[in-house]
């Protein structure tokens, strides 16, 4: 079993014009973590859309490149390029990832609600192998980007400088959702 050690978490929430009006916004999310004693690795997380609920997209670097995440989503640190695209970076370009440590983080257009998305990726986790202390982790990432801005710089505080194994991660509102919803 690697054990996850949570070295550091950097968030940010981008806001344009139309997300001031409707509540829609892009959550950024990078926790630098260690697998027991190993290379540090960045995991981050950028959610678009609706602040709770939103489809979030999974990354993975050897490196912090929170602030190239920030600018390549960040509607007004673009410009336009040579083909006609809109990037902030022409060098960045984030490469999603579909699985995490052996948990399968694909969602197929299937689902009716966003909730399904996330009961799917419960699904997986909860699933996994028991000694596969990566899904305690991802279970702490769903915390995170779905909790509201107090509860999330608790969880941050909780987690910072620990080992995720060591942390009683509470069980957020999606994660309660699921519950029930498995139970009915």
């Amino acid at each position: 079993m690697s054990r996850f050690f949570v070295k550091n978490i950097r968030s940010k929430k981008l806001w344009d014009e139309v997300g001031d009006v409707y509540g829609y916004m892009t959550l950024i999310v990078s926790i630098e973590y260690q697998k027991d004693g190993g290379n540090s690795g960045w995991l981050t997380v950028v959610k678009a859309d609706d602040a709770y609920l939103g489809i979030p997209s999974f990354f993975t670097d050897d490196e912090d490149r929170f602030e190239k995440y920030v600018d390549h989503y960040d509607d007004s640190k673009t410009f336009t390029d040579k083909e006609g695209g809109i990037q902030a970076d022409p060098d960045f370009k984030p490469v999603r990832v579909d699985s995490f440590e052996g948990i399968d983080l694909n969602f197929d257009d299937s689902f009716d609600e966003h909730d399904d998305m996330y009961y799917g990726l419960y699904d997986r986790i909860l699933n996994s192998k028991r000694d596969n202390e990566a899904a305690q982790f991802l279970r702490f990432v769903i915390a995170l980007i779905t909790s509201g801005e107090n509860e999330a710089d608790e969880l941050i505080e909780l987690a910072k400088d620990r080992y995720i194994d060591e942390i009683d991660i509470p069980v957020c509102e999606m994660e309660r959702r699921y519950l029930n919803r498995s139970v009915n």
